[in-house]
């Protein structure tokens, strides 16, 4: 990962399996005295959700700039999650980023897809892989 200060830029390869997948990677920052079990609950995240867009089972290269209220340095250490989830969820988090920049008012209420009844939000478990990444300086 590279840091295009003060947002981190991330590029990864991913070998994607046959079948039709969807993919969602979190950006965060990452403390030593942070326990990696709870890492999802305790600061900004930026998530990232892709397809694979007609590459199935082949490798697919992308790359994207984590948009996060903190400034970032190279030597910065990061958290990067990478989770292949269901498209129900997939479809969730595009809605959800769809709707962050919309201002509440001049803009129309968002119905986001759910799978709670008679709630708001998504239940979803997953298993992601981790990876803790020390930010390199732009080159």
């Amino acid at each position: 990962m590279a840091c295009s200060n003060p947002f981190p830029k991330v590029s990864f390869p991913l070998q994607d399996p046959p079948e039709k997948n969807w993919y969602m990677i979190n950006v965060q920052r990452f403390q030593s005295n942070q326990d990696l079990s709870g890492a999802f609950l305790w600061s900004e995240i930026h998530t990232h959700v892709f397809d694979d867009a007609d590459k199935n089972g082949e490798v697919i290269e992308d790359n994207f700039v984590a948009l996060l209220d903190e400034d970032f340095i190279a030597g910065d250490t990061v958290i990067v999650p990478l989770s292949n989830i269901n498209e129900s969820y997939y479809d969730f988090l595009k809605e959800r980023d769809n709707s962050l920049f919309a201002f509440d008012l001049v803009s129309e209420p968002f119905n986001f897809p759910s799978n709670v009844g008679r709630g708001y939000g998504f239940f979803n478990l997953h298993k992601p892989d981790i990876r803790i990444v020390i930010l390199e300086p732009n080159q």
